[in-house]
């Protein structure tokens, strides 16, 4: 029995798949496949052809298409997947894993990853705006003293005028306003 050494060029473990399966039809018995070989410093390459076209043409398959809009969970990442009709269908091994699921329960999924991301990072929604600030300011400045209350803490925190409160410091700002 003697040695075979094949060298393969792919891109994906389905064309490596394919590859393979093409090779072993072709050292099968009675399969009607020819060697093609190739010395290449002591490697030989071994290259499956076909005598029959409609076996070429089946491995040329036009790309699957989504023919309705579909939704998908994939469960080791949590991520949820939306496509459209007309959409390829993902021919990756990831893909696989996923599961099918309906609108409803991909809407809930999105909005729960959004309320936990909002969780963990809390957004500047909480921090008052310049226009809260004045807002509170003008609401608070009916006479002369409340304006010097205002102006003595805008001097504490630094600032020369509303807008240049840090946005850091506003929230502190703003209560320390109320209590005027």
């Amino acid at each position: 029995m003697s040695k075979i050494t094949v060298s393969v060029n792919v891109d994906s473990a389905e064309e490596l798949a394919s590859t393979i399966l093409e090779l072993a039809a072709t050292l099968t018995p009675n399969t009607g496949g020819i060697f093609v070989e190739t010395d290449n410093s002591d490697k030989t390459e071994t290259k499956p052809t076909s005598n029959n076209k409609q076996e070429e043409k089946a491995d040329k398959e036009e790309p699957q298409k989504f023919t309705k809009a579909s939704y998908f969970h994939h469960p080791e990442s949590d991520s949820y997947l939306a496509f459209k009709k007309g959409d390829l269908v993902p021919t990756d091994a990831d893909f696989e894993l996923c599961k099918e699921i309906t609108k409803k329960d991909y809407d809930k999924g999105i909005a729960a990853q959004e309320e936990a991301n909002k969780k963990e990072d809390p957004s500047t929604d909480d921090v008052p705006s310049v226009v809260d600030l004045r807002a509170k300011a003008q609401e608070k400045a009916t006479s002369p003293e409340a304006k010097k209350a205002i102006k003595a803490l805008l001097d504490e925190f630094e600032s020369k005028s509303i807008s240049d409160v840090p946005e850091d410091k506003r929230v502190e700002f703003l209560a320390r306003l109320e209590d005027l």
